[in-house]
């Protein structure tokens, strides 16, 4: 999840000196991170940005939730110097994003890809505990995730099938995000 932060503030420090380049706009850096929507079949809508051969992806996929707000899985997969970062949070929306530019929840219950599968739980984007899953080591049951977050007071994202959902998308792409590899379920 540091990973994203740490892609972010390279994004702004290569943006600023690229702004001060001839022809430079920023319409055009900002381009490769606007998201393509599409509904599905389902009724949710799946949006991406960049394609499998850029160092920044993004996919998203929306289903209506409660008080007219969309409850959205959300991927980013980070590739710089031969390292790829792969993270995957619920993010809660009143429209549907144009742009995307990470995807890491600060508070709660969260997983990545960073030549491990790790799920932590974070408190404004410090990580309180990790779990790196190895062969034989067990993932957090929900009633850990949740005793943890009640005990430890961490108001944030609770528990969801957050593993499940970035290992489908590791095996494929993005666009698995938006087949039935993955449904509204998962988030609960």
């Amino acid at each position: 999840m540091r990973i994203a932060s740490f892609a972010i503030a390279a994004f702004l420090l290569s943006s600023c000196e690229l702004a001060d380049a001839p022809g430079y706009e920023a319409e055009d850096v900002l381009a490769e991170y606007r998201l393509e929507w599409r509904q599905l079949s389902d009724g949710s809508h799946f949006g991406r940005a960049g394609n499998s051969s850029d160092d920044n992806q993004f996919g998203i996929r929306c289903w209506p939730w409660e008080d007219d707000l969309l409850r959205c899985v959300e991927a980013q997969a980070f590739r710089a110097a031969g390292i790829s970062n792969t993270s995957v949070s619920i993010g809660y929306h009143s429209q549907l994003p144009e742009i995307m530019m990470s995807a890491g929840t600060s508070t709660g219950y969260g997983c990545s890809y960073l030549m491990d599968y790790t799920e932590e739980i974070s408190r404004a984007g410090d990580a309180l505990v990790s779990n790196r899953i190895r062969y034989g080591q067990r993932r957090w049951s929900r009633s850990y995730v949740n005793k943890f977050m009640a005990d430890n007071g961490v108001d944030g994202q609770q528990y969801y099938d957050c593993l499940q959902i970035l290992e489908a998308v590791n095996r494929g792409s993005m666009e698995t995000l938006s087949t039935t590899e993955v449904n509204e379920g998962m988030l609960e």
